[in-house]
């Protein structure tokens, strides 16, 4: 059986697709949540995607996944999301009113300005830590089904969500290039939209009818588990039931969207198959050496679409791999920050913006050849400088 793996040209995010013994997977789906579908189509045309990975809820990797679980064009067998928005799901679904005052309360106790909820994050993370206690991993994926269960139940008693909070949040894009609004505003519109976006993919998924799995990140390599073996495996997380915790409205959706706890997978190297490695917006501070070296080349998707940010990242794969095996591969589209200069540095690197001579972006392609990856025909190395 033949395999491929397909980064899709989704403009602002991550979108990869990867088919190997018969399965077919995708990991995130950029930022539009209409444009999806019809590029699926278009550069894949998958019968049915056996696994749709979420890695965190930020909107340049969750909205795609929503437009396609919502239109459904193919059968989506399972769904895998992050653990940490179940956190406090119930809250925000069934008592929004009382979720959306602590929010607001929260917000006008932040002590320093913030310019977005990775900061605030970052500087609340230790404070505000969410996980007191270890991850209660879940049941044998064949036997367990707590999470629908808990999802039917939660929708089905769901309390009344203003939607004039979601149609702020558009109204807001619209005019905040000519409006200077204050940091906090700019904080509330955001939480506005995390919060909504967490709803929207939770019913999709479930309406879509697939089997819903949450990861939950965790720090220890120790506690990694769950997920396919030697077809899609985690490597910072751990499959876990849902749960509640006792963070704070404004701390649990910092947490959802955070980089740093973005969720990454590994599709391990077999007999005639090389590695992939889903590194989302992950800085891979937990290291890889937990995982088997690969022999052969390993296709790496750029972390945060190679913003400088994350250059540790790099030197952990290269703690793990030596250099000249990894073929980096960068989504999202370009900007003065994106991609840095240490994704430009990597010896072998391929990146959706710039592969095509005749076009402002094209899919990057890869097929397995003599258990290596190579370059598709008409696909270039990078030329991002």
């Amino acid at each position: 059986m033949s395999s491929r793996f397909i980064a899709l040209p989704v403009g602002q995010g991550d979108a990869f697709y990867l088919q190997r013994d018969g399965f077919h997977f995708l990991v995130d789906g950029g930022r539009s949540a209409h444009s999806l579908p019809g590029m699926l189509k278009a550069y894949v045309d998958p019968p049915h995607l056996d696994v749709v990975v979420c890695t965190h809820i930020d909107a340049d990797h969750a909205n795609g996944i929503v437009g396609l679980l919502t239109e459904l064009p193919i059968p989506i067998r399972e769904v895998w999301l992050p653990g940490t928005w179940a956190g406090r799901f119930e809250d925000l679904v069934v008592e929004p009113a009382d979720f959306w005052k602590e929010l607001a309360r929260d917000i006008g106790e932040v002590e320093e300005e913030v310019g977005n909820l990775e900061e605030y994050y970052e500087q609340a993370r230790e404070r505000l830590r969410l996980r007191i206690e270890t991850p209660e991993p879940a049941c044998s994926p064949e036997r367990d089904s707590s999470t629908k269960k808990w999802l039917v139940e939660i929708l089905g008693r769901q309390g009344f969500q203003p939607p004039w909070k979601v149609f702020l949040c558009d109204v807001y894009h619209r005019i905040r290039g000519w409006i200077p609004f204050q940091w906090w505003e700019k904080l509330w519109f955001e939480c506005l939209e995390a919060a909504n976006r967490i709803k929207t993919i939770a019913e999709a998924a479930l309406n879509a009818g697939a089997k819903i799995r949450l990861f939950e990140f965790v720090e220890s390599p120790g506690l990694v588990s769950g997920g396919w073996r030697d077809q899609l495996e985690p490597v910072n997380c751990c499959e876990v039931r849902p749960r509640r915790s006792r963070v704070s409205a404004l701390f649990y959706l910092a947490l959802t969207k955070a980089n740093r706890e973005s969720l990454v997978f590994y599709a391990p190297e077999q007999d005639d198959t090389p590695g992939t490695l889903f590194t989302a917006d992950s800085d891979l501070a937990g290291g890889l050496i937990h995982l088997p070296s690969p022999s052969t080349n390993l296709v790496v998707t750029a972390p945060h679409h190679g913003a400088e940010q994350n250059a540790l990242a790099y030197a952990k794969v290269r703690e793990w791999i030596a250099a000249h095996k990894a073929i980096w591969v960068r989504s999202d589209s370009g900007t003065k920050r994106r991609p840095g200069k240490t994704f430009k540095n990597q010896p072998k690197r391929l990146c959706t913006l710039c592969n095509s001579w005749n076009a402002p972006k094209a899919p990057v392609r890869l097929h397995v050849s003599r258990s290596c990856w190579r370059r598709t025909p008409g696909t270039r190395w990078c030329s991002c400088v």
